[in-house]
């Protein structure tokens, strides 16, 4: 078996060309001890990969949120914010009881320090709904390209609270000190996973 091929049939994908190399990779070199053919191969990679990012939003939703982004303004943030959030499955999930959690996790760590927002998905389009300070640092990464595109539009308006966006879309090594992780998208495919899956 050859793993540029496997690489390339995955890339080629119209769902799964905006996942960053580097997760792709690694995804490839792991399954590829596991099967005997590069169909196997590719399909239990793109099943993973649905399983972590492609079962939460399609390219569709992806180009309607940019569409709402590029017609945002101070009067219709809220209304636009969570019509974005809407087209995001795990963030539609949440946005009922989001304000609450925000609202307990800072009662507990405080109003200032550093986040690490790791596969954040739309989590970034919450802050200006309730995040209530610009004392806080807030820094967001994910494994897709567009995605994090779309995130840095919204985090770099000229309007926008004051927040950093890690452009890594792959961690390889943390640079810097966090006082909070948020890995909501994650939490539950990581416990229900088999053992081993976190290095992804």
């Amino acid at each position: 078996m050859n793993i540029d091929n496997c690489i390339h049939a995955i890339k080629a994908s119209k769902k799964y060309n905006c996942i960053c190399d580097e997760i792709i990779i690694r995804m490839v070199k792991n399954e590829i001890v596991k099967y005997n053919s590069e169909k196997d191969v590719i399909k239990s990679v793109k099943t993973r990969l649905h399983q972590i990012t492609g079962a939460f939003i399609d390219e569709d939703s992806m180009k309607q949120a940019f569409g709402l982004l590029l017609t945002l303004n101070d009067q219709s943030m809220n209304e636009k914010i969570k019509k974005i959030l809407s087209l995001h499955t795990s963030s539609m999930e949440r946005m009922s009881f989001m304000e609450e959690i925000y609202e307990d996790i800072f009662s507990i760590t405080g109003n200032d320090g550093a986040i690490l927002d790791i596969a954040c998905g739309f989590n970034p389009f919450f802050l200006p709904l309730f995040l209530k300070t610009n004392k806080i640092k807030y820094y967001a990464t994910d494994i897709n390209v567009k995605l994090i595109d779309l995130i840095h539009c919204f985090l770099h308006r000229p309007t926008s609270t004051a927040v950093h966006l890690l452009m890594m879309r792959y961690i390889k090594h943390l640079m810097f000190k966090c006082r909070m992780f948020f890995y909501l998208k994650l939490f539950h495919y990581l416990n229900n996973s088999k053992k081993g899956i976190q290095k992804y």
